[in-house]
Formats: structure tokens, sequence, C-alpha cells
């Protein structure tokens, strides 16, 4: 197997059939990816930082 580096796009543009199924699938994905990558980063950052103080908490040197 070799890597072509193609994008997304390139992929799509291969194997996509203006008006065809893919075409529709990836609208969709356009349409709620952007919105759950927002959502997951913002959970896993919040919960990075609840971490990040309970363990500042427990090892803090006095």
């Amino acid at each position: 197997m070799y890597n072509m580096n193609l994008t997304f796009e390139d992929i799509i543009e291969k194997v996509a059939t203006k008006g065809g199924i893919t075409e529709e699938g990836v609208k969709v994905l356009e349409s709620y990816l952007p919105k759950i990558f927002d959502e997951v980063f913002e959970k896993t950052l919040e919960k990075r930082k609840l971490i990040k103080e309970r363990a500042d908490e427990l090892f803090r040197v006095n």
C-alpha cells in the first residue's frame, strides 16, 4: 500500500458522481461534523482542566 497524500476533498472528487449518493452523504457530514468536533474539544478540555485542578490540589507542596 502507498500513501498518495490525498485530502478528503480529493477522495470525494475521485469517487463521487455529481448529484449522487456520496455527495448527499458528504453534505450531511459537512453539516454536522464541525458542531460535533467543537463539542468534543470543549468537553475534553473541560475534563482536562478539572483533572489538572484535582492533581494540583493532591500534589501541592507546602
